[in-house]
């Protein structure tokens, strides 16, 4: 490979590896934002660990990019820095914060799963009970899918079937499944860009008052 073709080389690399932390900061940032939404006080916890360990993607598999500089140097990026992930999964360690319980067998052994054995397992354990009670209609186990596959956690990175589940669970009326379909088709993840049907989604989500659907929506219909 002659010099040139190195360099376009690594230059592409470059250009990947920084699109790849780019979407993995853009996770950890809504991540965060869900956190703090009082409607969500039960899963924050789980929320903020998934934020935190995309930022410790970044720099363990991305390192060169300049994400990752300023995430190891200590910088906050846009408000968002390992310290003060620390800090929001510290406060939620002391002051607890418990995990929903629906009372339906399945989604209680989900449950169990996410707080028994190792990262790896227990991740595996909770998204085949999900899924189990997911292909029987329970909405709320088919968003907790839909974001295992989004995230990644104990099923492969998916977009595909990320949406599929989420898609599920926003027809039969769950207001957070909506809002995340609505970025789903705003930024192109999986399908094609369509902003009537992102913004149409947040509506529904928005009118079932979902505060971060309202606020995206008062955002870009301002501009």
């Amino acid at each position: 490979m002659s010099k040139i073709e190195e360099d376009k080389a690594a230059a592409n690399k470059f250009h990947a590896d920084t699109a790849r932390a780019n979407e993995l900061f853009v996770n950890a940032a809504k991540l965060m934002m869900k956190s703090q939404d009082p409607e969500s006080k039960s899963l924050a916890q789980d929320w903020l660990e998934e934020g935190f360990h995309c930022l410790t993607k970044i720099i363990e598999n991305y390192s060169s990019t300049d994400l990752a500089v300023k995430l190891i140097s200590g910088q906050s990026v846009g408000g968002i820095s390992l310290e003060s992930y620390g800090e929001e999964i510290s406060y939620w360690e002391k002051h607890g914060g418990s995990k929903p319980a629906s009372g339906e067998s399945i989604l209680d052994e989900a449950a169990g799963a996410l707080s028994e054995a190792g990262a790896d397992q227990r991740d595996a354990e909770a998204a085949k009970r999900y899924r189990e009670a997911a292909e029987q209609g329970h909405v709320e186990a088919q968003f907790n899918l839909g974001h295992m596959y989004f995230m990644g956690k104990g099923v492969p990175e998916n977009d595909a079937e990320a949406f599929k589940w989420w898609r599920e669970a926003a027809e039969q009326g769950h207001a957070d499944a909506q809002y995340e379909l609505g970025h789903m088709y705003y930024n192109g993840w999986s399908v094609p860009e369509n902003d009537a049907e992102a913004f149409a989604w947040w509506r529904k989500a928005a009118g079932q008052g979902h505060e971060r659907a309202k606020e995206r929506l008062e955002k870009l219909e301002a501009k």
